[in-house]
């Protein structure tokens, strides 16, 4: 398993365990479902959204996305 493999089974797994969907985290995040797919399989950063994924799943960022930049790690 690849470390992007790796990263997408603990992001999914955090959001099954909060009882979180894509279409949870768009609507909270006012963009679209697609948007947090891209996210999720690693195609785009959306740091916004990866801060917000966490706070939804109750762990820190750097716990679900450890390549996210420091500044981007904390609420905004």
């Amino acid at each position: 398993m690849s470390p992007a493999e790796a990263q997408r089974l603990r992001v999914r797994s955090e959001m099954v365990r909060n009882g979180l969907t894509s279409r949870k985290i768009a609507q909270e995040c006012n963009v679209r479902e697609n948007y947090v797919y891209l996210i999720l399989v690693g195609e785009r950063t959306g740091y916004r959204v990866r801060r917000k994924i966490a706070e939804l799943c109750k762990v820190p960022v750097e716990m679900l996305f450890p390549d996210t930049p420091e500044e981007y790690r904390v609420a905004a």
